[in-house]
């Protein structure tokens, strides 16, 4: 599971994965579909990625 496959399940760009993941602006409603992919398939982003 990497970050283009979040993006991908949750209709949203990779660039908006990666803004929610370091705490930038993203929209209430993407921010619900990011986070409701992530609680469902345990998403730990990598530490070597950051």
């Amino acid at each position: 599971m990497d970050i283009n496959q979040i993006a991908q399940m949750a209709g949203v760009s990779r660039a908006t994965v990666s803004r929610y993941l370091n705490d930038g602006y993203v929209s209430q409603e993407k921010r619900a579909a990011i986070r409701r992919v992530i609680e469902r398939t345990g998403y730990v982003p990598s530490r070597q990625a950051k």
